[in-house]
């Protein structure tokens, strides 16, 4: 298991770990997508809550094309998006990771829903991301990476 720490808006923190998988994104009218699924769980309470990304491997960049999460208390605003990244960033080896885009799309069904917008518009304004206007995509590279707090360290 992968474990990482990340702070709400309050500025709490929680531990977290994860598990890593192939899923299918399915589209409506191409074909469907091999995609790595990241299932992730309080460490304090992991029947409490599941958070899930799906991410769509690519040459240049990895695409999140999929975020999704139940209404568990272990995972409703605890900032795991902003954590999740650096490991993210770390299991593809310093391959950049993009958000979906909304006028910009490479597939059909690709967007970003709006709360999804506002979440990494508050880390575009904490500086944990960057954001490329022409392609309307939000990505996390090198650079914040570097700027990015420690990692925990191994146990």
């Amino acid at each position: 298991m992968n474990f990482f720490k990340c702070k709400d808006q309050n500025g709490s923190e929680a531990l977290f770990f994860w598990q890593v998988r192939k899923e299918v994104y399915y589209t409506q009218d191409g074909p469907d997508l091999i995609v790595d699924q990241f299932n992730i769980r309080s460490a304090k309470n992991p029947n409490n809550g599941l958070y899930s990304l799906q991410v769509l491997v690519g040459i240049n960049n990895n695409k999140i094309v999929s975020q999704t999460r139940d209404d568990g208390a272990s995972v409703t605003g605890k900032g795991i998006l902003g954590g999740m990244l650096k490991e993210l960033f770390e299991y593809y080896q310093g391959k950049t990771i993009i958000s979906s885009s909304c006028n910009k799309p490479e597939f059909k069904e690709e967007s970003r829903v709006p709360n999804m917008t506002r979440i990494y518009q508050r880390l575009y304004n904490e500086y944990k991301v960057s954001y490329d206007f022409f392609s309307d995509v939000y990505y996390y590279n090198q650079y914040n990476y570097d700027q990015s707090e420690d990692k925990l360290p191994d146990d």
